[in-house]
């Protein structure tokens, strides 16, 4: 399969258009066909050697991805089904999402159903993540700050994660411009 890869950190220059094998399946990891990934900064510093010890290389970046289910390792996950992945070292210490396909642990692939086409919903697990992470982490800015320890963590917070879940849950309220749903 074809996949973009890095074999040294630098510039963009660094990412090679390669041959690899087709992921041989395993228990409890879901081979996705990759129809769509986003980009992200983080993997604009992993590329660049700002990840440390968390990347080995060579290594296909990309922290998500959507597409298609080809084998499900033994879960509950079924060859075609519409899935999202992000995430839990993607990129990192496992091939990621720059590739025609990848495989990633269960825990990390979420089932979905949507009327998007691959383009746009390629840019949406992370978006997704941030946006369902928004009231767990109000849940722990909430008890940080009660006990007077880190007064500012509240707005940080807000101010990063906020406008990106109200976009969604607006977007979600217009008719027919997202139906996403995750189960």
């Amino acid at each position: 399969m074809k996949a973009w890869q890095i074999k040294a950190y630098g510039t963009n220059d660094v990412f090679e258009l390669v041959e690899i094998p087709n992921p041989t399946p395993k228990a409890g990891w879901v081979i996705i066909q990759i129809r769509a990934f986003g980009l992200n900064r983080s993997e604009l510093y992993t590329r660049q050697g700002h990840s440390g010890d968390a990347v080995s290389l060579p290594r296909v970046l990309g922290i998500e991805c959507v597409g298609e289910v080809i084998h499900g390792g033994g879960t509950d996950l079924q060859p075609g089904q519409q899935v999202a992945a992000a995430m839990g070292s993607m990129g990192r210490l496992y091939d990621g999402g720059y590739a025609e396909r990848t495989q990633v642990p269960r825990s990390n692939v979420f089932p979905v159903k949507t009327t998007l086409g691959w383009e746009a919903f390629g840019a949406l697990p992370e978006t997704i993540n941030t946006a369902y992470a928004t009231p767990v982490l109000q849940t722990i800015v909430d008890k940080v700050t009660s006990g007077g320890y880190l007064p500012n963590i509240h707005q940080v917070f807000s101010f990063a994660t906020l406008p990106l879940a109200m976009e969604m849950m607006e977007n979600n309220q217009a008719a027919g411009k997202l139906v996403v749903r995750v189960p």
